[in-house]
């Protein structure tokens, strides 16, 4: 083995080594900023409560909308097709 090659197997370990503690430290820091619970206690019954609530009434406000919007392709679909058809 030349000592080029040598040299050149020495850099590409140290950049690796490099590369991977800077992942490692972004990978770290990202998850105090994402993280936006402060405290890991458990929730009480009220706020379980509350949460279903605001869950159930987004999901049905969600549902409305695929309907409404599914409805209205299916009367517009069916109107082309009763054009084209007489």
């Amino acid at each position: 083995m030349s000592f080029g090659s040598a040299f050149g197997a020495i850099v590409s370990l140290k950049n690796n080594r490099r590369l991977k503690s800077g992942r490692a430290e972004k990978h770290f820091a990202g998850k105090e900023q994402i993280s936006g619970i402060q405290s890991h206690r458990t929730p009480t019954k009220k706020e379980l409560q509350e949460t279903r609530k605001r869950l159930k009434a987004e999901y049905k406000a969600r549902q409305l909308k695929i309907y409404g919007i599914s409805a209205i392709v299916l009367v517009l679909l069916l109107s082309v097709f009763l054009y084209f058809m007489f």
